[in-house]
Formats: C-alpha cells, structure tokens, sequence
C-alpha cells in the first residue's frame, strides 16, 4: 500500500507483490567485516513509473545529521488513543554515532544514535538536506534489565527471576553501497513488469472516485 497527498485528501492505493528476493551470494572485493550476507531483501510491485529514490554510496562521517522515516511498533502507535489517527511515517532525526567497525571507505555498518522499535526494519536513513539515502535501518541494540522477586513464605524459598529487553539509541543500519552491490542478486536484474502494469498516477486517478482516507479541512 502506499498513501498519496490529493487535493481531495489523502487516499491509499494498494499494490500488488509481484516478486521478492533475498540477499543470495553476497560477495565483495572490499575489506570487509560484516554478516555472511546483509540483512536485506527486494521486492517488485505491479506500478510502472514509481519515483526512484537516490542513493549516496559514499560512507558518511561520524556525527553527520541523519533522519530516518519509518513505523515504530508497526500500527501500534498509528492507533495507540484507541482509534486512527496517525497514518503517515514517523519522522525522526539523529547523527551517525560510529562507522563499523572502524571509520574507513567501506564500512559493513553504520550505528545511528536513534531509538528504534519493531516495525522500523527497512526503514530508509537519508540526509535531511538533500534527501539521499545512506542506508536502511537493519536493527537496534536492547540491553537487558533483570528483576528479582522474593516467593512468599508458604512457597518454595526461589526468587523468581524476569529479564526485560530495553530498548537504547543504538541502532544498526547496512550502508547503501551494500544495498546497491547486493542488487546483483541474480533473481532482481531479471524483473520486468508486465507490458500492461499501470502507472502510479494512472492508479491514483482511478482510486481518485473511491472515499478518501482523511479529507482536507477547509
């Protein structure tokens, strides 16, 4: 699905998954100190003409502005009063903490000093001037905080012991010279749509008679 701005109000159109493909047979020239394979998956969708997003491949420095876009918690915060009333990413912003595993041409990783939640793996981590994308958020480091309770004195004389996963503001995100590289994989060269997919401003046209999601306030 994806939400377009109308002069009605803000519609959704839904798009179909045509294709997907994993990370396979990641291979690099480079000095590199990362997973076997990045943490990193493409799909195709039925619609012709999407507007393409623009990448800079070069390594980012430490404390460098960086934003990220995303759904934190998934639908969770979208509806946390009890009803709808966000429908548009979170926006948040940060700099690049540490260039992994050391500063240099080609890091396996950037960590963003950004707070990030379930639902936010995927998300793109661009440059809040210019709108290029760096990187996409892969992961977020949680510490663990353990509590100790007594049983009363009629039960078996054993604490019982509860481990919780804090979230902190490290947060892992695969460099976009990864994502480009890894684009080789054999299965995305090899897409092609359709002759008779539609465009995304053809499908916004039609979805154009159907009820929008939240009309514009006069």
């Amino acid at each position: 699905m994806t939400l377009h701005n109308t002069e009605p109000g803000l519609i959704f159109v839904k798009l179909r998954v045509l294709s997907h493909a994993l990370c396979a047979g990641f291979r690099t020239t480079e000095h590199y100190y990362g997973p076997s394979s990045p943490n990193i998956a493409f799909v195709q969708v039925n619609a012709a003409a999407l507007t393409p997003v623009r990448f800079d491949d070069a390594t980012p420095s430490m404390g460098a502005d960086i934003a990220i876009a995303g759904y934190p918690t998934g639908d969770d915060l979208l509806t946390a009063p009890g009803h709808l009333h966000h429908i548009s990413p979170t926006l948040q912003r940060g700099i690049v903490s540490a260039v992994l595993p050391f500063a240099s041409r080609y890091p396996h990783a950037l960590m963003v000093d950004i707070m990030t939640l379930g639902g936010e793996s995927g998300s793109p981590v661009f440059q809040p001037h210019t709108g290029r994308v760096v990187g996409m958020v892969c992961s977020g480091f949680t510490d663990d905080l353990s509590t100790s309770i007594e049983h009363p004195h009629d039960e078996a004389d054993t604490p019982h012991t509860h481990t919780l996963k804090i979230p902190t503001n490290f947060t892992y995100v695969v460099p976009s010279r990864l994502i480009l590289g890894a684009m080789a994989t054999p299965d995305v060269p090899n897409w092609r749509l359709p002759p008779e997919t539609e465009t995304l401003a053809t499908k916004v046209d039609r979805q154009r008679t159907r009820p929008v999601i939240i009309p514009r306030r006069p």
